[in-house]
């Protein structure tokens, strides 16, 4: 039950709050202030970060907030703010009450605005959009956060009596859509699967080709590539082809200079899976897969079921790939150029490996009025730099038309032995 709870405190703190609103945009009752977002990110700093305190075995200490980023959007007013905590994770949330309020949130890492890989930038970029978009609408349509607020008055919600009614299970369906009638309100997670947080520099490319390539952290050599890091770490987690020793391949390497036996372990996985997809090995950037479908039939010669299948993103099926205990490798360009011949820039391959899904249903209230059904939708990033910015990222709308990694949008799913 505690996954609802980070609900529970959202819909406290903003019942508080709604009545009382002293904005930096006092016209905007739908505008979050930066005092609104700290006092949000201060009350569920417990729930995002339960993990870490529960494998410490640690006492779960209140822990300092701070404001890393606020993101602006195409009005010149704040559309999100990025929080981190000290010892480690983050939050990013709306500054627009019509939203999701969690964006997205981490206790594995803290998010580094200086630093952003590529793949989070996009994700940033369309977030913002999709915030734009629906100030634009002037309503998100299908307002989670409200239609919870209304059930509470009669259910006593907030006052914790409900939270024994809510079931923990997987439940299938495009969040966007209110769910089926006869439903129940349902907190699903699922992950993080793996247990790597793989890169792609020395320590991990130690077979890669010599290319007397500049960077001291890549030991001359190139990089193993981002398509060939996701492969690999899926490969580790299923543990096949049965031609490695992965027992002896650590979570991630700690440094650049190791090569150590389980480093050198990894680095072979890294090289049989680049060499295996067709990877141009550069300094810049070592790259591979010009078509997506390229992952797949890599899977499918290495020994893996048939079944593995490419094609473009489709939130349904990777949140069933995941229920189903498989990772699924995802594929976006952040920058496209021309319409009739379009081409595609600022691309990545990155690893999913975990889902939230929280539903709310349609309902009938004592007082004969109604209230519509929703979701939040959250999947878990392995972006393949190291555990730099890996988290659970937002998507709250699979219908806006403004989704996330919105050019050339791919995936490779059905990847098991």
């Amino acid at each position: 039950m505690r996954k609802f709870y980070l609900y529970l405190a959202i819909l406290i703190f903003f019942s508080c709050n709604r009545e009382d609103i002293n904005t930096d945009n006092s016209n905007d009752e739908n505008y979050v202030t930066l005092k609104e977002s700290k006092s949000i990110a201060d009350s569920l700093q417990q729930f995002i970060l339960h993990r870490k305190a529960k494998a410490s075995r640690g006492v779960n200490k209140s822990r300092n907030t701070v404001l890393e980023k606020e993101i602006v959007g195409s009005d010149g007013t704040v559309v999100m703010r990025i929080f981190n905590y000290t010892d480690g994770g983050f939050i990013i949330l709306a500054a627009d009450r019509r939203a999701n309020p969690v964006l997205a949130y981490s206790d594995e890492t803290s998010f580094s605005s200086d630093t952003v890989p590529l793949a989070t930038d996009a994700w940033l970029n369309d977030t913002k959009l999709e915030i734009d978009a629906i100030k634009a609408r002037g309503t998100q349509g299908t307002n989670v956060a409200d239609i919870l607020l209304k059930k509470a008055k009669y259910t006593q919600l907030l006052s914790g009596n409900m939270v024994s009614t809510i079931k923990t299970k997987a439940v299938g369906g495009n969040v966007a859509k209110p769910p089926p009638p006869k439903c129940e309100d349902s907190d699903f997670v699922k992950g993080p699967l793996l247990t790597t947080s793989w890169d792609q520099i020395g320590g991990y490319n130690n077979y890669m080709p010599a290319k007397s390539c500049t960077p001291y952290y890549c030991n001359g050599k190139a990089f193993t590539g981002c398509v060939a890091t996701a492969m690999a770490q899926v490969m580790r987690y299923h543990q096949y082809p049965t031609t490695f020793n992965y027992s002896i391949m650590p979570s991630s390497v700690p440094n650049y200079t190791d090569v150590s036996a389980g480093a050198n372990e990894i680095s072979k996985l890294m090289w049989r899976a680049a060499d295996a997809v067709g990877s141009d090995y550069k300094c810049d950037g070592t790259g591979a897969a010009a078509d997506i479908s390229d992952i797949s039939s890599t899977f499918k010669s290495l020994g893996y079921s048939t079944s593995a299948t490419s094609g473009d993103f489709n939130s349904s099926t990777v949140l069933s790939e995941i229920t189903s205990n498989r990772p699924a490798i995802l594929s976006g360009y952040s920058t496209k150029s021309g319409s009739l011949f379009p081409t595609y820039s600022g691309g990545h391959v990155w690893v999913v490996d975990g889902a939230h899904h929280f539903i709310t249903c349609p309902e009938t209230l004592p007082d004969g009025s109604t209230v519509g059904g929703g979701g939040y939708l959250w999947f878990h990033m392995n972006w393949g730099w190291g555990g730099s910015h890996n988290g659970w990222f937002g998507y709250a709308d699979a219908n806006s038309g403004n989704g996330n990694y919105q050019y050339k949008r791919q995936m490779v799913y059905s990847i098991h032995k």
